[in-house]
């Protein structure tokens, strides 16, 4: 007696037939299209990978959207040969960017996106398309930051509380466009781990405290505080300050504000002497609490919070102190990874 197939047979075979069809589809296109240089009309012999994966990422069925792309990428390997034959592969290697994205696979999902963006400037040959304005990326990511970050479920309210504004899409592209080449994709890969960090620590509030999120959120604070650095050694004075407390102890003397590196350096000097994590545990608190005063003066408040940028990466960048209360609190670690978002708004303070 034959035994019936089990749902979970049914449902591998149904893939692997969509696979195989998708495969097929297109190979029969690669076949007409025959050897050439890459055009434009090339998205044409995706389609039918173009539309499966359409479908797969509305059912919210990734997986299934990243394995189209590769099984198909298997067969155009048989029939590309450059220079004779050469695809423009623009829409698919955006598509699966999308899935990768939709999948909290940030770094292959800015990977792909890149991909997409040289293979339109090289086919459009003369242009300079930049992935991250396109309104297709808008769609599938910055709206996202609207969603979240500027509403209800994620807002970033130390950025609102010191600049008057939501770091909603309009906020993050306009602070995302003064930013150097050297930090514009790690600002964008960052702005999407802190959405899936918040995601994680709300879907399951018993285990925002496992070791593996603590680790993301160091690592986190550890990416966009060197982010900031960046930007603030390119707009500061000083050329020569070794360390980033250095810098801002001597590069920002003139800026809207006054005199904010003669600020952070009595802060430093005479008031916190931070150097090490039980005084960055021991004043933690009460820096955040004059961050978040609206009563304090500007110079207190972006004074205060420069000062903790400084402290921050020197305790996050060279190692991993269990002991660190941005380690132990992840409250704390939202706090800090929000504020060196806000303080990624140069404009606001180092101008």
């Amino acid at each position: 007696m034959q035994r019936e197939p089990s749902n979970w047979q049914v449902y591998f075979d149904r893939r692997n037939t969509i696979i195989g069809r998708v495969c097929r589809d297109v190979e029969e296109r690669l076949q007409q299209r025959g050897k050439g240089p890459r055009v434009p009309k090339d998205d044409d012999v995706f389609g039918p990978l173009s539309e499966a994966t359409a479908i797969a990422v509305a059912q919210g069925d990734y997986d299934l959207a990243v394995d189209l792309f590769h099984r198909v990428f298997d067969v155009v390997g048989r029939y590309e040969d450059p220079p004779d034959y050469v695809l423009h592969k623009g829409a698919p290697t955006f598509n699966v960017g999308v899935a990768y994205l939709r999948n909290y696979d940030f770094r292959a999902a800015m990977h792909y996106f890149q991909v997409a963006e040289n293979e339109t400037n090289t086919t459009y040959s003369g242009t300079n398309h930049d992935i991250y304005q396109d309104h297709l990326f808008d769609r599938n990511f910055w709206a996202t930051v609207d969603a979240t970050s500027a509403g209800t479920a994620y807002p970033n309210k130390l950025y609102e509380e010191l600049w008057g504004k939501p770091l909603d899409a309009t906020a993050a592209k306009a602070d995302w466009a003064k930013l150097t080449p050297d930090s514009k994709l790690l600002y964008i890969i960052t702005t999407a781990e802190r959405i899936r960090y918040r995601q994680l620590a709300d879907l399951a509030p018993r285990c925002r405290d496992s070791e593996s999120l603590k680790l993301a959120y160091w690592n986190l604070s550890a990416d966009i505080a060197r982010l900031v650095e960046t930007e603030a050694r390119n707009r500061s004075t000083s050329k020569d300050a070794k360390t980033l407390l250095a810098m801002l102890s001597q590069g920002f003397k003139t800026v809207g504000l006054g005199d904010l590196s003669k600020y952070v350096q009595n802060l430093h000097d005479n008031v916190y002497k931070v150097k090490e994590g039980p005084t960055y545990n021991a004043h933690f608190k009460t820096i955040m609490g004059i961050v978040r005063d609206a009563t304090r003066p500007r110079m207190d408040r972006i004074g205060h919070a420069v000062y903790l940028l400084g402290a921050t990466r020197n305790q996050v960048a060279h190692s991993v102190d269990q002991s660190l209360i941005l380690y132990q609190d992840i409250s704390a670690a939202q706090d800090v990874t929000d504020l060196l978002f806000a303080l990624a708004n140069l404009d606001g303070w180092a101008k």
